[in-house]
C-alpha cells in the first residue's frame, strides 16, 4: 500500500508541489506545474512517486470561510483523475507563501515565483502531517 504523500498549492497561474516519503516524512519542494497543464502532469507523479494521499493547500479567509480561491483550487482538483486508493485530504494553507517568500529572500539568493509556490506546498505538507500527529518537526 502506497503511503508517499504529494501536497499540491494550487494557484490560478502555477501549482507548486511538495513531497515527502512515508518513511522519512521530510517534506520538499518537488516542482511548480503550469495551472493549465497540471492535471496531466499530477496524474504522472501520483504514479511515479507512489503516492498514498494527496494533501491539497485549502485558502480560506480570517474567518475560516470560503473564498473564490477555495472554489477554484477545488474545482482544479476535481479535474485530477485520482484513483480510490489515493486519499484526498485539504490543508489550511494560510500564509504559506508569505513564509515561503520571507525564507528564500532570507537566503540572500536569486528566487522565482516557481520556487515560493513549491516552498509553500512544502511548509503545507509539513503543518498536514504535524497536524496529523505524523511528525514533531
Amino acid at each position: 500500500m502506497n503511503k508517499n504523500f504529494l501536497c499540491l498549492d494550487v494557484g490560478e497561474k502555477r501549482v507548486g508541489v511538495a513531497f515527502a516519503h512515508e518513511i522519512a516524512l521530510l517534506p520538499r519542494p518537488l516542482i511548480t506545474l503550469d495551472t493549465e497543464t497540471a492535471p496531466t502532469e499530477i496524474e504522472k507523479l501520483l504514479m511515479q512517486e507512489s503516492v498514498g494521499t494527496v494533501v491539497v493547500g485549502l485558502p480560506l479567509n480570517r474567518n475560516d470561510q470560503p473564498t473564490e480561491q477555495t472554489n477554484f483550487t477545488k474545482a482544479f482538483v476535481s479535474k485530477i483523475k485520482i484513483n480510490d486508493k489515493i486519499g484526498v485530504e485539504y490543508c489550511d494553507e494560510a500564509l504559506s507563501s508569505q513564509r515561503a517568500k520571507k525564507e528564500l529572500a532570507d537566503r540572500g539568493s536569486a528566487y522565482s515565483k516557481g520556487d515560493i509556490d513549491a516552498l509553500a506546498a512544502t511548509y503545507i505538507l509539513t503543518d498536514y502531517l504535524r497536524e496529523k500527529g505524523l511528525t514533531s518537526a
